[in-house]
């Protein structure tokens, strides 16, 4: 249950969201590394595939990318005509129009707005899998909060994401922020590239803040008093499948991802509302 809870969580930061959230598990065997990989890259090989494709995943972020590579590789693609799953994480905005035209990616996460400001008939190449629902950021701290203003942050400081089109690791609490009088500069800011060292951060206390959504598995019982609401996100964006996908394939992805997400308890009530693309599901 614990692994179930720490996996779902890349699914989120995207995620976001998303994006997101954890304890690494040990490696699985499956896990390999070959030429011409680099550090934004993981690989792995698919449990008895009748073909040699690879499959290729994109996501904003390494959050828990072990464990989502090793999940296509050991259960969505098995038997697949898929041979090798490779999953890629980059900054959002070195994704460019021609990774969309070109269909680099057999999936990837992103937001609507942010692919039909790349490319704004998107539809033609890639199709919504998975549609995540809203979620909550939050400020998280080490001492009671119950409103926010410059005395809160006195002295202190908080962690954010370097990525900057990260909507919970920086744009919403950079911008709430500065609603309540907060300037943040390098002072009373640390930057992390990656939310692991974030979340890292904040529970050894090194950083006295962090932005999170409250799903992340070290902080699902943090005390009520000890964060404070920044905004409500509409959505956490979704999984992109490309069309050159089979069926078969797109509707094994979008439903073993939501049944996956789902064995999480702290994910549970808030999956409710994930819709899944029946048409994907439909031969």
């Amino acid at each position: 249950m614990l692994n179930n809870s720490r996996f779902i969580i890349v699914l989120w930061t995207a995620l976001i969201a998303l994006s997101s959230i954890g304890i690494l598990l040990v490696m699985p065997y499956s896990l390999v590394t070959s030429a011409p990989l680099n550090l934004n890259q993981l690989s792995c090989n698919v449990i008895k595939p009748i073909g040699d494709q690879t499959f290729r995943i994109y996501t904003p972020s390494d959050w828990q990318a072990n464990e989502l590579t090793t999940f296509f590789c050991e259960s969505v693609l098995i038997g697949s005509d898929y041979a090798h799953v490779e999953l890629s994480w980059k900054p959002r905005e070195n994704i460019s129009s021609d990774d969309i035209l070109s269909q680099q990616f057999d999936m990837l996460f992103s937001r609507p707005r942010v692919l039909n400001g790349l490319l704004p008939d998107h539809e033609t190449f890639y199709q919504q899998g998975l549609i995540l629902p809203p979620y909550t950021v939050y400020l998280y701290a080490h001492i009671p909060i119950n409103r926010l203003s410059a005395a809160t942050l006195y002295k202190r400081n908080i962690g954010l994401l370097d990525d900057k089109r990260s909507q919970s690791g920086f744009l919403i609490p950079e911008v709430e922020l500065r609603k309540r009088g907060v300037t943040l500069d390098n002072t009373n800011t640390h930057w992390f590239h990656h939310r692991n060292d974030l979340i890292n951060a904040f529970t050894s206390k090194s950083v006295d803040f962090i932005p999170a959504i409250g799903i992340e598995p070290e902080l699902t019982g943090w005390p009520e008093g000890q964060r404070i609401e920044l905004k409500t996100i509409p959505s956490a964006g979704s999984w992109y499948i490309s069309n050159a996908v089979p069926n078969s394939i797109k509707c094994a992805a979008s439903v073993s991802l939501l049944t996956k997400m789902r064995q999480s308890k702290p994910m549970h009530q808030l999956l409710d509302n994930t819709h899944i693309n029946i048409d994907n599901c439909t031969q």
